[in-house]
């Protein structure tokens, strides 16, 4: 980050990263397990965008999302059986007893670019990650990923702006 980026350029750097690593990610993983029988997760929904990208990379896979509540556009939701409502921190549980390690991809943009905040997410994304994450499925998120069964991938490119880690599980 330069001393003069702006908040907003850095949204912009974020996600442009976000689609080159997803649209990495479906092509490395087409090739292994093509769509549909990828199954994707996505920690947070907000307005939809991110699914709405990840429904296009990964044609007729099921997407599940996890969030507090359902606020995307209409266009951009996806269906009540796909959608888990609550706070994530205690939901994936939920979802990893009904799809243990059945993810081939795990998409997670929560963090808000505090240390605090960011370190709550650290202390139970890892788990979750291993206990959904398939062997060699790829984990795309915005904080550290630390778990002993999660190891860190090299990136296709560098993350612009340092955003974005690239992990997988082994």
């Amino acid at each position: 980050m330069t001393p003069s980026e702006t908040a907003l350029e850095r949204a912009l750097k974020r996600i442009e990263t976000q689609i080159r690593l997803i649209d990495w990610a479906a092509a490395l993983l087409s090739e292994r397990m093509p769509p549909p029988d990828c199954f994707v997760v996505e920690f947070g929904l907000g307005n939809g965008r991110t699914y709405d990208h990840l429904r296009a990379r990964f044609p007729g896979s099921r997407i599940v999302v996890l969030d507090r509540e359902m606020k995307a556009n209409p266009d951009r939701r996806p269906p009540d059986d796909d959608f888990v409502k609550g706070d994530i921190a205690a939901t994936w549980r939920t979802l990893a007893a009904s799809h243990p390690n059945a993810a081939s991809l795990i998409h997670a943009d929560l963090g808000d670019g505090t240390d605090r905040y960011d370190a709550v997410l650290e202390s139970w994304l890892g788990e979750a990650c291993a206990a959904l994450a398939a062997p060699g499925a790829i984990i795309l998120s915005s904080t550290r990923v630390q778990h002993p069964a999660i190891v860190p991938m090299q990136a296709p490119f560098e993350p612009l702006g340092g955003h974005y880690g690239v992990f997988q599980r082994n």
